[in-house]
């Protein structure tokens, strides 16, 4: 066997490097995800390269592409060290529990799936979950690594590095107190403005911090004739709490106000129908998710298709 070919414990080492890499945007995404400085990994992929004879990405400006050769070794690295990580787990014991690991966008999880979770679990007493509230960007290998069964991701459809298993549209639409609504016409007679409460952050690498108003403004036009001012918060529940005490307006997702609408604590601040360009992406782990983690999902998206304004 040549030398650039025996699977050697420098080969191992640089595969694993480029495995993350290739499922990373950059270098820099990358080495955030290994602990080691960026030239590190530039120099593990450059000697890579350097001993099978190939160039495995194609260099953009800020963003790398596997070439041809590069993606069928990603392929090949990828089910290498997804298999020995899974045999791993088993051998450790983490599968013998039925626990759904879910990683989820704050908003959703506090306001809307916690609140669900009763009903899971009487409907499956063998099965236990566990939610952790993030925004952070998720692929199949940091899945993997954090061991997270299921991930939840809220924004504009985007292409993942995972397997996604349904994509759940997420109506849009203005929301305040009944109590502010009812003050708008002295706003407008006093030519006052009206305030638009904001969650700058909605999802990862948001350009805009008024990203979900500029939905709507895009598609239904500037809501009011008198001026407006903005509020912003960095969590979608505190824009919520601010439009509940009748501060502004906030851009409500239909899963999440659906409560507070069948309370009658928000109300519709406008009667233009939803803007529906958003959504929320469902990964799972695996293409072949466990028993207990298939049932999960399909109560998942059971659960999300029901009409927000008829409760659970």
């Amino acid at each position: 066997m040549a030398t650039r070919d025996r699977l050697d414990a420098s080969l191992v080492a640089d595969l694993w490097f480029f495995r993350v890499a290739a499922g990373a945007s950059n270098f820099t995404s990358a080495a955030d995800r290994l602990g080691v400085s960026q030239s590190a990994v530039s120099q593990r992929i450059h000697r890579l390269e350097s001993r099978l004879g190939i160039s495995l990405f194609v260099r953009a400006e800020r963003q790398l592409k596997l070439t041809y050769p590069g993606q069928l070794l990603f392929e090949a690295a990828e089910a290498g060290f997804d298999g020995i990580h899974d045999v791993v787990r088993r051998l450790n014991g983490v599968n013998t529990s039925d626990v759904v690991k879910v990683s989820c966008v704050p908003s959703l999880a506090l306001e809307w799936l916690t609140p669900r979770l009763a009903t899971f679990l009487t409907l499956h007493p063998d099965h236990n979950v566990a939610i952790f509230a993030e925004t952070h960007d998720l692929d199949r290998t940091r899945m993997i690594g954090e061991a997270i069964d299921v991930a939840i991701r809220y924004g504009p459809e985007r292409s993942w590095n995972a397997s996604v298993v349904f994509r759940q549209t997420e109506g849009i639409f203005p929301v305040a107190a009944p109590s502010f609504i009812r003050r708008v016409a002295d706003l407008t007679a006093k030519n006052e403005p009206v305030v638009l409460l904001h969650d700058t952050t909605p999802w990862e690498r948001t350009t805009s911090p008024i990203a979900e108003w500029a939905y709507w403004i895009q598609a239904r036009g500037q809501p009011w004739s008198m001026p407006t001012r903005d509020l912003h918060f960095n969590l979608a529940q505190l824009a919520y709490r601010s439009a509940l005490e009748g501060v502004g307006v906030a851009m409500g997702r239909a899963l999440i106000v659906g409560r507070y609408l069948r309370e009658g604590r928000l109300v519709r601040a406008l009667s233009d129908p939803p803007i529906e360009s958003l959504g929320y992406d469902v990964m799972a782990q695996s293409s072949k998710p466990a028993r207990h983690v298939s049932t999960f999902l399909a109560w998942l998206q059971d659960e999300m298709q029901k009409d927000p304004t008829k409760g659970h």
